[in-house]
């Protein structure tokens, strides 16, 4: 049998065949196009993934960095940890010096009231024993202000070679800590970079894949558009 179509009859078998061929070929463009779109898909989710990595590395860039206040309010508390040290030491030194002073004076009491307590001798001294005497007494109470005198010496030398140590300790302790900072950050910054080029290479070959996809979509549109010029022409032609 045959229908009347635009110019002409048609036959219903060619219009089915042809039916079916052009429903064929549509299922496949629309099979081929979904692949397209559940790649791109997959690709955007990818990509969505990376930018979340890379939010996450800036902040743990930023959470691992010390900001200048940081580092100075660091270096203040080195600087009072220093001053303490020196200042204990400069109290223990004075403690030493009072204790040394207090048994000096101790000491040049006991022997006054030592000398005050011995008995008189029965004969007047003679000038010349008397001499001897007080050369004798100023000779050991010179030894004694002499020893006193290097006890305070050693004991001043000692006091500044400890606030010389506690300075060298605060000092390297500070340059260890900032060569310590100084390395965390360069080690921070070098994985950020490293991260920075690794996503821009993958942007680049996300930009490259999808300007592949826009392709083989062109392509497809193109295919299409031409099955069905053909498909028109087979029917111009048949009617």
């Amino acid at each position: 049998s045959r229908f009347k179509l635009g110019r002409g009859f048609f036959p219903l078998c060619s219009m089915s065949a042809l039916y079916s061929a052009f429903t064929s070929l549509q299922s496949a463009i629309q099979a081929e196009v979904s692949d397209e779109l559940s790649r791109l898909r997959q690709e955007l989710e990818h990509e969505r993934k990376l930018r979340l990595l890379l939010e996450h590395q800036v902040a743990q860039y930023f959470g691992s960095t010390y900001t200048k206040s940081d580092v100075d309010t660091l270096v203040d508390a080195c600087h009072k940890r220093l001053a303490a040290q020196s200042e204990l030491v400069r109290h223990d030194g004075q403690e030493e010096q009072r204790r040394v002073q207090r048994e000096l004076e101790h000491r040049i009491e006991v022997s006054m009231q030592e000398a005050k307590a011995k008995p008189e001798p029965p004969s007047a001294c003679k000038p010349q024993d008397q001499t001897l005497l007080t050369r004798e007494m100023d000779r050991k109470l010179g030894t004694l202000l002499v020893d006193v005198d290097q006890k305070l010496d050693a004991l001043r030398i000692g006091a500044a070679e400890c606030a010389k140590e506690a300075t060298r300790t605060a000092v390297a302790h500070a340059d260890h800590c900032g060569a310590v900072l100084s390395s965390r950050i360069e080690s921070v910054h070098t994985e950020l970079t490293q991260g920075l080029q690794e996503l821009q290479q993958q942007l680049s070959s996300h930009e490259g894949a999808k300007s592949q996809q826009r392709e083989r979509l062109d392509v497809l549109q193109t295919r299409l558009e031409q099955q069905i010029g053909m498909v028109q022409l087979e029917v111009d032609q048949v009617a």
